[in-house]
């Protein structure tokens, strides 16, 4: 029911599945029930001036009250948006939808029926007409002229006197519904907050406005609230990019990506942006509505609606976000589409150009940048740049060397070239490739095939590769032979183990010698002899009545065996044990270091790392402390070494110099020049030479070469205002 006139009242009736009108006042059938429906398109029974909208055959009229028409029935939609003006909507000549115009009072025209779109605002019209595929919004006051052109890319409202209009910059402004600016085109969003303000962003950064425009706090947050005239506002991430060519520059961003010298990748919010850092500090790109996953040099991984994709530096689409997952590679990106078959990896070039037509079921890099792929079940291989190489036929393929590797093929071994093809059929139970030497073993066969594939050696006796030289395990022994299958002695062995490239220990009987590969012969040990070890420097340590010397390469006791443990000698010095006690002997058999250490190590780039009550230091080949024995812990890495005291970290470079003592309860490196370190919960970096790189004061730093990206988390603060 609904009053319509004065104070009587009405309502739709039906009979016969028609809708008809009746004043229930009056008890007075007003429209008889021949209509479709009664109203307006919107719905409603309200009439202004005594008017009321009849529907027959899904067309509308404009009738007054008792059902006289006013127009014929033209209109699709019909629904008034003033006293005396409505809007019609009518079939378009050139699409199943409408367009739209509006009508007076008396069924004349006053706005043409040429727009897509219509939305009354009090007495206003937005207004849309597409030109080519691009929708262009204006504003129309209720007479239909022009308040504001068809020109913008869209316009909404806000509140009952307040427009958003987006230009084809896709930035926005505040109008009036009389088409007055109340600001410049400076935002990228106008939403309304309260009765008086509207929040805005830029470049996803959240600020406030009056309804005047007038600018209350700046788009620089991540999120604000308003309490009792007074704003909280959470500033976002701040950034800061150290650079060893330019002095620090920082972003207020959730999370930033170095992507060269001069652009960041950004993510604001949902929003990701490529930023100029050279050009004070501006939006080269910028993409609402994605996430970056990882990047890669000057490739980013993107992520919209679940799905991953790849943009470039220059923001262009290389892969459009529809995979499951991405990984970058130096000349590849491999891009996963779930499938029922399990074959879900897609090579493509970094041009976003698909490489090949086949899909693969995991993906593998090999040490030289090639790929060691899956497809149905089966091994293939695939060049640095994505390009298949060989059938996909094999149940494994081990690591190459040289050019090539072993091959499993229908449980049987191969051997393959980087190229796929087979150097040696599949049909061995057990192939080794040793430096240029292939070893076999098939059924009750041994051998050994060259490089070329020709055959050097075959035996029914079990074969034993070493370095340069293999043995064969006969009746009576082992028995020894070169590369080339010469025999290296006449003689079989009990044993056969190696301690050297050049030099195998021979036993038989529990008497040892010496067989040295490259010339061939055999030395005899000392009859005493219970024990030989390594080989260093020309001399082999060996133990004798339970004590440690050294013989040399000819089997000639050199330094006698008189220490309770020897070390292999290294830059000219060997480690020995004497009462306990650890010291240093040259190759005279001179102790040139005394033994006064718990423990030492051999050794290396002219420093050895001793222990002292249970405390550790560094000495030089004299003997002489280049770091005092005060650590709790020494580790010595490629050019540098770590150190610990209390649970607290230093450095010293590999010279043994001490260029931070222990202050950090962190440090780690992963290029040995620059080392992230951390002091109750903050980050920093200093390198090698222990300069800082950046202070100590981050919550989060990430290395991207010789450039460090440091984050400082940011806390709600308050803002007054005046609003």
């Amino acid at each position: 029911m609904q009053p319509i006139l004065g104070n009587d009242t009405y309502e739709k009736f039906s009979e016969n599945g028609k809708i008809g009108l009746r004043n229930i006042t009056t008890d007075q059938v007003v429209i008889e029930a021949i209509y479709d429906d009664l109203g307006w398109s919107k719905g409603g029974l309200e009439t202004p001036h005594g008017l009321i909208g009849l529907k027959q055959n899904e067309r509308w009229a404009l009738a007054n009250i008792d059902g006289s028409k006013i127009t014929s029935h033209l209109f699709s939609e019909l629904y008034p948006f003033t006293d005396n003006a409505f809007v019609v909507g009518m079939r378009s000549r050139f699409s199943i939808l409408n367009d739209y115009g509006a009508i007076n009072a008396k069924g004349n025209e006053i706005i043409p029926t040429e727009y897509q779109w219509i939305e009354p605002i009090g007495d206003a019209l937005i207004v849309s007409k597409k030109k080519g595929n691009q929708s262009h919004f204006g504003l129309l006051n209720k007479n239909g002229n022009s308040l504001l052109p068809l020109e913008f890319n869209h316009i909404e409202r806000i509140n009952n006197q307040t427009l958003s209009v987006q230009n084809d910059q896709r930035l926005y402004a505040l109008y009036t519904l009389k088409g007055k600016a109340l600001s410049d085109f400076l935002y990228e969003l106008i939403l309304r907050y309260d009765e008086n303000t509207f929040k805005v962003k830029y470049y996803n950064k959240e600020g406030l406005i009056d309804r005047k425009g007038t600018l209350i706090i700046p788009p620089e947050y991540k999120s604000l609230n308003l309490r009792n005239g007074k704003a909280e506002v959470l500033p976002f991430n701040k950034w800061t990019v150290f650079t060893l060519e330019s002095s620090p520059k920082t972003f207020a961003h959730d999370d930033i990506w170095l992507i060269n010298k001069d652009l960041v990748a950004i993510q604001t919010n949902g929003n990701i942006g490529i930023v100029n850092i050279s050009n004070k500090n501006t939006f080269d790109h910028y993409v609402q509505k994605m996430q970056i996953t990882h990047t890669q040099a000057e490739l980013l991984a993107v992520k919209k609606n679940g799905f991953e994709g790849v943009i470039n530096a220059e923001g262009e689409t290389i892969l459009s976000p529809q995979f499951d997952s991405v990984q970058f590679f130096k000349s590849v990106i491999f891009a996963k589409s779930q499938r029922k078959d399990n074959q879900n990896w897609i090579p493509y070039d970094l041009t976003g150009k698909r490489i090949g037509i086949q899909f693969y079921e995991k993906i593998t890099q090999k040490e030289d940048g090639s790929f060691l792929p899956q497809r149905n079940g089966k091994y293939g291989l695939l060049d640095a740049e994505g390009y298949e190489q060989s059938p996909f036929i094999f149940d494994k393929i081990y690591d190459f060397e040289n050019g090539l590797t072993v091959a499993e093929y229908q449980e049987n071994q191969g051997v393959i070239k980087d190229n796929g093809n087979w150097l040696i059929t599949p049909y061995k139970d057990s192939i080794q490739i040793i430096g240029k030497r292939i070893f076999y073993q098939q059924g009750t066969e041994y051998g050994v095939y060259d490089l070329f594939e020709q055959q050097i050696f075959r035996s029914i006796n079990p074969v034993t590769p070493y370095q340069n030289a293999f043995s064969e395990l006969t009746d009576d022994g082992y028995k020894l032979y070169d590369f080339d299958a010469n025999e290296l002695s006449p003689n079989t062995y009990d044993s056969v183990y190696q301690i050297s490239p050049d030099f195998l220990v021979l036993k038989s009987k529990s008497k040892f010698q010496l067989l040295q590969i490259s010339a061939a012969q055999t030395f005899k040990l000392d009859s005493k002899t219970q024990q030989v070890r390594g080989h260093r420097e020309g001399l082999i340590s060996v133990m004798m009545e339970n004590e440690w010397g050294f013989v040399s390469e000819q089997g000639l006791l050199t330094i006698a065996n008189r220490y309770q443990q020897a070390k292999d000698f290294s830059q000219g010095l060997s480690a020995i044990r004497i009462n306990g006690n650890w010291g240093f002997i040259n190759t005279d058999d001179q102790i040139t270091i005394q033994p006064t250490f718990q423990s030492v190590e051999s050794f290396i780039n002219g420093l050895s790392t001793v222990k002292i009550n249970d405390l550790y230091g560094l000495i030089d080949l004299n003997g002489v402390f280049v770091l005092n024995a005060v650590y709790n812990q020494l580790t010595r890495k490629q050019g540098f070494i770590l150190l610990e005291k209390d649970k607290q970290f230093g450095l010293a470079n590999h010279e043994g110099v001490l260029v931070r003592t222990p202050q950090f309860d962190s440090m780690t490196t992963t290029d040995n020049i620059n080392f992230i370190v951390s002091r109750n919960g903050k980050y920093g970096v200093v390198d090698i030479e222990g300069r800082d790189r950046v202070p100590v004061s981050f919550d989060v730093i990430k290395q991207s070469g010789d450039t460090f990206l440091a984050m400082e988390k940011q806390a709600w603060i308050e803002l007054k205002i005046n609003k």
